[in-house]
């Protein structure tokens, strides 16, 4: 098996297991205070966005191992988006915008997003700016629309597997740590189960706990990727000169320097 797979069978397997722990425990009845969750509308609608988000990841996850990228990119943003919203709701909305939602949804607008992460990141400045590791909002909303920067991967997808699996890789890794830290500052709140902001935050220093070396390994991967393009243009343009019976090549290119 090459290093591409490995390192993205290994993503996979590893965001799999933190998010399998993670829903074990991020269920109503093991966090929260009955007599204040159901006297405030706050925490419920919060949580259910976050807890879309953490649904959202298991269809990411599952269509990674299945290697179905395409569907798994354009899942990315409703992932994020449904988080984002949920923390808004819970550290920003002021209680006017949590009556308004409770009484009538449908005519409920939330603010652009970049605001929603700006007030979210006023609050939680110290780890609010890992909400969006994966992607720039712009490529998230191109890739669920079927834009050109999703039309891009699936031709990459097509033309250059060891690209794709990398891609995917970096994706993976980075949306399973946004929606862990959304889940994180999320239970921050002391009405919380207290051991469950612990909880989190362990579970989230083990995933990521191998930041350096992944980092690491992801840089010799994508150097052995512009080695091979590389690699590429080389031997094409010398074929060009061969087919147009240029003898240059003779002269320029007697020793490919990508030979070992």
């Amino acid at each position: 098996m090459d290093e591409f797979t490995l390192a993205c069978d290994e993503t996979i397997r590893r965001s799999k297991e933190f998010h399998s722990l993670l829903c074990k425990e991020f269920l109503l009845d093991k966090f929260v205070v009955p007599s204040w969750w159901y006297s405030d509308a706050r925490p419920s609608i919060s949580f259910a966005f976050i807890n879309v988000g953490l649904l959202h990841l298991g269809g990411v996850l599952m269509l990674a191992e299945a290697e179905n990228y395409t569907s798994c990119l354009a899942l990315l943003r409703p992932m994020v988006e449904a988080s984002v919203r949920g923390l808004w709701l819970f550290c920003c909305a002021a209680d006017e915008k949590i009556l308004s939602f409770a009484e009538s949804r449908e005519h409920f607008e939330f603010p652009r997003f970049r605001l929603m992460l700006e007030e979210i990141a006023s609050q939680k400045a110290d780890i609010s700016k890992h909400l969006l590791r994966i992607e720039t909002w712009k490529d998230l909303c191109d890739y669920t629309h079927g834009g050109v920067r999703l039309i891009e991967r699936f031709a990459i997808t097509e033309a250059n597997s060891d690209k794709a699996r990398l891609q995917i890789t970096e994706a993976v890794r980075n949306g399973t740590t946004a929606l862990g830290i959304s889940v994180f500052l999320f239970v921050q709140d002391k009405r919380f189960r207290p051991d469950l902001k612990q909880f989190t935050k362990t579970l989230l220093l083990h995933y990521v706990h191998d930041g350096s070396s992944y980092k690491r390994n992801l840089q010799k991967l994508k150097s052995k990727l512009e080695d091979e393009e590389l690699r590429y243009e080389f031997e094409t343009e010398v074929e060009k000169y061969k087919l147009k019976g240029d003898h240059r090549y003779k002269e320029s290119y007697k020793e490919s320097p990508f030979d070992d």
